[in-house]
C-alpha cells in the first residue's frame, strides 16, 4: 500500500503489516520492528471452562485477506470473537486502521485488557547510538479511554516522525512483550472494558499520520473531535498548592463533566477553554475523570508533601531503617536496600545492584545535603558511621580508587561510582568545612582519568560543583588542575557528538544527560557560547525521550524500561515511569536553562523533578521502580516495587535544583 507519504508492506498471508515507512525518509526507517507483526490480534478466551491452560485460544485464525493498492481488509476468528480489520488512505494522506470486534457466540462476552489486545510494535529498540539516531523511535503512549494517542519520535533529530490518534472506541492501557535491557519490546494496546451481546460489534479506529515533531503532533491532535487537550504547568503539586489545569476541544465544549473521587467539580469557561482549580485534601494520586461532548478521558495528577517535609521523613527512614549496625561486620555503617514488604534489610554481593555500594551512595548524598541546613546529631552520627564504612570497605584513599563493592579486592573498575563519591566529599566539605575531603577529589579524578574516565559518560555528577568547591576553599591550583581534566572530558563529548559509546546498556537517557550537563556546565565555567551550541544538540535528544501525556507518571518524564528488573524485588522489566533517574533530565535542563538564559528549560526542569516525587511515600519509604504498563512479559504491572533501593538520588537532585533555580 502506498500513497504520497506512506510506504506500507502487508503480509498477504496474515493481513498484518511488516513495514511502515515514509517515502521521503532518506534513512528508510521502518517504524514497525522487523520481528513483529503490526495489527496482530491477541485474544485470550476459553472454549469451555474445563480446558487446561495450554488449550487456551490465544491466536486468531486468518479467514480472509484482500489487498489493493490503497486499501486492504482482513478477517480473523477464533470461533468466539470475529475481528475485521480495514486499512485505507484518506484524502489528506493519513492512514485509517479500523478494527471491528464482533461477538460470534450466542452468549455475552466481556472484552477486557486481560483477554484482548492489538499489537502495534513501534521500533523502540536500542542498538548502537548511531543506528538509534536514524532508525529507532521513542514511543510515547497515552491510553486515556476515548482520548488516546501515540507520538513516535525518531531518537535523533528528524522531521519525520509517526503519530497515531484514536478516533473511535476507547483504550484502557498498553502492555509489553519481549522487554529486556536493550529492547522496550512489542506494544500491545488494550481496549477499555466492553460488554458485547451476541452478534454485537465494537469498533476501535485510529489514524496514522506523519509529523515534524512534538508541536506539530499536538497541532494535528487538536484537529480531531475525539481529542481533549489537557494543559497544566505541573502535574505534581505540593500539598499547599491548588491543582490547576485547562481543557481544550476542537469543537465548542458542551455537556462538561469533571469529577474527582466520584465528586463533581466546578469549572469555568474562558475563550473556549475549560479551566479547573482544585485545592487537594490528601496526599497521593488524583485522577480527574473528564467528559466533554460525550468524549471521556482522564488526567492524573500527584500531590506530594512539601519538599522539606518529604526529605525529612525520607532521611529519618534511611537512618532508622536502612543503615546496618553490627560490630565486626564488613557492612557496619552501610546503607542497604530495605524490603518494605518483609520489613528487613537486603544485601547480596553477587548482584551488584543489590550490594552495599553503587547507587546506594545516593542515600549518603541525600543525608549530607539535608544536614547542611538541618543540623541533627543523630543524623550526623549516621553519616560519620557511613563515612567510616566507605573508607574501610570501598574507597582507597592512598590511590583515590573507588571499588564497586566491599573488601577493596575487586578487579573491576565501575566508572559510574567514583564521581558519586566525589560529589559526596564535596557535600561533606560544605557540611563540615574540612578541606581534607576536597583533597580526596583530586586523588579520585587522577585515578579516574588514568583509567579511561575521559571517554565515559558518568550520570548524576556535576563537574562544576567540584571546581566551585575547590575555589570556595581557596585551593585555586587544585581547582585549575581539575578544571583542565574536566575540559578534556567535555571536549571529548563535544567531538563524539551523537555517536555515544555503549555503557551498561547500548543507548539511553542517562547516556545523553551527562553530555548535556557537562557541556552546559563548561559554558558556566568558561563563559564560552560555543559550549551552549554543543549542549543544545544533546538537550534536543533528551527531549525526545520525554513524554507530554497528561499524567504525572509520563509528562516531562523520560522513557526507561529496565530498572525494575535490576533494582527491584520483583525483577520485572517494563516501563518504569516515573523513575528516579528521570531527575537527571531535570538536572540537564536546569543547567542548560541557566547557561543559555532559557526559561523554557528551567520550567521543564521543575516539572520533571516534581514528577519524580510520586515514588516516595508519606512514611519516608519509597520505591525503586513503578511498573507502569498493564502487563509486561505476561506478568501484571501497575505496581510499586516493594524495595526502597536507589531512589533517593532524586530527592538529592530536587534539593540541588531548588537551590540552583530558587524553587521548584
Amino acid at each position: 500500500m502506498k500513497n504520497s507519504v506512506f510506504d506500507i508492506v502487508v503480509d498477504s498471508e496474515s493481513g498484518t503489516l511488516t513495514s511502515i515507512s515514509n517515502i521521503n525518509d532518506v534513512y528508510k526507517m521502518n517504524f514497525c520492528r522487523p520481528d513483529a507483526k503490526w495489527g496482530e490480534i491477541k485474544c485470550d478466551v476459553y472454549d469451555g471452562i474445563w480446558l487446561d491452560y495450554k488449550e487456551r485460544i490465544t491466536h486468531m485464525t486468518v479467514k480472509d485477506v484482500r489487498l489493493e493498492d490503497k486499501r486492504m481488509s482482513a478477517e480473523y476468528s477464533n470461533g468466539m470473537v470475529d475481528v475485521r480489520v480495514e486499512r485505507f488512505f484518506k484524502d489528506n494522506d493519513r492512514l485509517v486502521e479500523r478494527y471491528t470486534i464482533r461477538n460470534a457466540t450466542d452468549y455475552d462476552i466481556f472484552i477486557e485488557p486481560d483477554n484482548f489486545g492489538i499489537t502495534l510494535p513501534f521500533d523502540d529498540r536500542y542498538s548502537s547510538a548511531d543506528v538509534c539516531m536514524t532508525n529507532r523511535c521513542n514511543t510515547h503512549i497515552w491510553c486515556g479511554k476515548n482520548v488516546s494517542n501515540v507520538c513516535a519520535l525518531k531518537m535523533g533529530p528528524s522531521e519525520i516522525n509517526l503519530g497515531l490518534v484514536l478516533t473511535k472506541g476507547a483504550l484502557d492501557s498498553y502492555s509489553q512483550e519481549g522487554v529486556d535491557s536493550n529492547d522496550r519490546g512489542r506494544f500491545i494496546f488494550n481496549p477499555a472494558h466492553t460488554e458485547l451481546l451476541p452478534k454485537e460489534e465494537y469498533i476501535l479506529e485510529w489514524e496514522l499520520f506523519w509529523h515534524t515533531g512534538r508541536e506539530d503532533f499536538i497541532r494535528i491532535l487538536k484537529e480531531y473531535d475525539s481529542h481533549i487537550e489537557v494543559s497544566a504547568e505541573y502535574f505534581t503539586f505540593f500539598e499547599n498548592e491548588s491543582i490547576e489545569f485547562s481543557l481544550y476541544t476542537h469543537t465548542a465544549p458542551k455537556d462538561i463533566k469533571i469529577a474527582l473521587d466520584g465528586t463533581s467539580l466546578p469549572y469555568s469557561l474562558e475563550n473556549g477553554c475549560v479551566n479547573i482549580s482544585c485545592l487537594p485534601k490528601r496526599i497521593g494520586e488524583h485522577r480527574f475523570d473528564i467528559e466533554i461532548n460525550g468524549i471521556r478521558t482522564h488526567a492524573d495528577f500527584f500531590v506530594s508533601p512539601e519538599l522539606d517535609s518529604l526529605v525529612e521523613r525520607t532521611v529519618d527512614f534511611i537512618v532508622d531503617k536502612q543503615q546496618y549496625h553490627r560490630e565486626g561486620s564488613h557492612l557496619d555503617g552501610a546503607f542497604l536496600i530495605y524490603d518494605c514488604e518483609e520489613k528487613h534489610l537486603i544485601y547480596d554481593d553477587t548482584i551488584p545492584d543489590h550490594n552495599a555500594c553503587h547507587e546506594r551512595i545516593g542515600m549518603a548524598l541525600l543525608l549530607t545535603k539535608y544536614l547542611q541546613d538541618h543540623p541533627n546529631d543523630r543524623y550526623k552520627r549516621a553519616l560519620n558511621k557511613y563515612l567510616d564504612f566507605l573508607y574501610r570497605e570501598f574507597y582507597d584513599e592512598n590511590i583515590g580508587r573507588v571499588y564497586p563493592s566491599i573488601g577493596k579486592d575487586q578487579p573491576r573498575i565501575r566508572l559510574y561510582d567514583a564521581p558519586w563519591v566525589a560529589d559526596l566529599f564535596v557535600e561533606v566539605y560544605y557540611l563540615t568545612g574540612e578541606k581534607r575531603y576536597l583533597s580526596e577529589i583530586i586523588k579520585i579524578f587522577d585515578f579516574y582519568y588514568e583509567h579511561g574516565g575521559d571517554h565515559f559518560y558518568p550520570n548524576g555528577f556535576s563537574p562544576k560543583k567540584c571546581v566551585d568547591a575547590l575555589r570556595h576553599a581557596g585551593l585555586k591550583d587544585d581547582a585549575e588542575k581539575l578544571f583542565d581534566k574536566f575540559k578534556i572530558h567535555v571536549d571529548n563529548m563535544v567531538k563524539i557528538g551523537t555517536s555515544f559509546p555503549a555503557h551498561e546498556v547500548n543507548y539511553e537517557q542517562t547516556i545523553v544527560s551527562p553530555a548535556a550537563t557537562f557541556i552546559s556546565e563548561m559554558k558556566l565555567l568558561t563563559g564560552k557560547d560555543s559550549y551552549i551550541d554543543a549542549a543544545a544538540l544533546h538537550v534536543e535528544l533528551l527531549e525526545r525521550f520525554d513524554g507530554k501525556q497528561p499524567s504525572h507518571r509520563l509528562n516531562e518524564i523520560p522513557v526507561r524500561y529496565w530498572d525494575g528488573f535490576w533494582f527491584g524485588k520483583a525483577m520485572q522489566f517494563g516501563d518504569t515511569m516515573p523513575h528516579y533517574w528521570s531527575c537527571l533530565t531535570a538536572r540537564s535542563f536546569a543547567d542548560y536553562g541557566v547557561a543559555s538564559n532559557n526559561e523554557e528549560y528551567i520550567d521543564k526542569a521543575k516539572a520533571c523533578v516534581r514528577n519524580c516525587l510520586s515514588n516516595y511515600f508519606s512514611d519516608g519509604s519509597g520505591s525503586c521502580a513503578y511498573i507502569y504498563p498493564y502487563k509486561v512479559n505476561g506478568k501484571r504491572g501497575r505496581f510499586y516495587d516493594v524495595w526502597s533501593n536507589d531512589q533517593n538520588t532524586a530527592l538529592y537532585f530536587a534539593l540541588q535544583i531548588r537551590e540552583q533555580l530558587g524553587g521548584i
